[in-house]
């Protein structure tokens, strides 16, 4: 089942195109990165997606099981967590009118975040907030999952948890996600496919699937993939 479908996007920021006859799908529970150069439109096209702008042309036509209720979460490269209120009520916040309370409970204890459930925002670490982050996208049950860098700048050790929870929290049930990444390695790492993007205006350059099983994606097989990928695609460092 598709989940997203994108026909003949275009947007213009008014200095030029941004993203130019864009066609892609993702389909139902399926994980896919996006790569592609710093100004490229990612994140425009992240926020097209959301509803976030709606000043384009073209069809984005997204697939629920609720059609009153279609859920988005989004995750972003910078948590934006409300600094008065404590991690139990930010992830709270982002649930819909309905959705049983003891969700966040249990999304909380999952990624190990029941020691600081209680405390505000400026007494965690860029890794639990972005923990957080993460949690409250997930938290309402999304249709569709988008994530705009959410693991950037982080140090290696810290990444490579998030990434841990960030898979053991989709595997539990796979939303459909986009997730914007730098890294080719941790593209390979939890994609099922990678979408690399061209310069503005954005268009689709090359759609791969990760042939790897999800249980032998370990850092040799990742480093043998990355290297395969270099080999059949040699302009590919200007993509990152």
């Amino acid at each position: 089942m598709t989940a997203l479908r994108i026909q003949h996007l275009k947007k213009d920021h008014g200095r030029g195109l941004v993203i130019d006859d864009l066609n892609l799908t993702v389909d139902s529970g399926e994980f896919v990165c996006l790569v592609g150069p710093s100004g490229c439109g990612k994140t425009t096209l992240l926020q097209l997606i959301a509803g976030l702008d709606r000043h384009y042309s073209g069809d984005i036509e997204i697939s629920q099981r609720d059609p009153k209720a279609l859920r988005i979460g989004y995750a972003s490269q910078e948590p934006r967590l409300l600094p008065w209120r404590t991690v139990r009520d930010n992830l709270s916040l982002a649930l819909p009118a309905g959705m049983d309370p003891a969700r966040i409970n249990a999304l909380i204890d999952t990624v190990g975040l029941d020691a600081v459930a209680d405390e505000f925002p400026e007494t965690l670490s860029v890794g639990m907030s972005r923990r957080v982050s993460l949690v409250r996208a997930f938290a309402i049950d999304p249709d569709l999952l988008l994530m705009d860098e959410p693991l950037v700048s982080l140090d290696a050790p810290t990444a490579r948890r998030l990434r841990s929870w960030l898979l053991g929290l989709w595997q539990k049930r796979p939303h459909t996600v986009l997730f914007v990444t730098h890294d080719l390695r941790e593209a390979i790492e939890i994609a099922d496919r990678i979408l690399f993007l061209s310069a503005a205006p954005l268009k689709v350059l090359a759609d791969i699937r990760v042939t790897i099983e999800r249980q032998n994606r370990n850092p040799e097989a990742i480093e043998a993939f990355s290297a395969h990928l270099r080999t059949c695609h040699p302009n590919l460092d200007a993509l990152l």
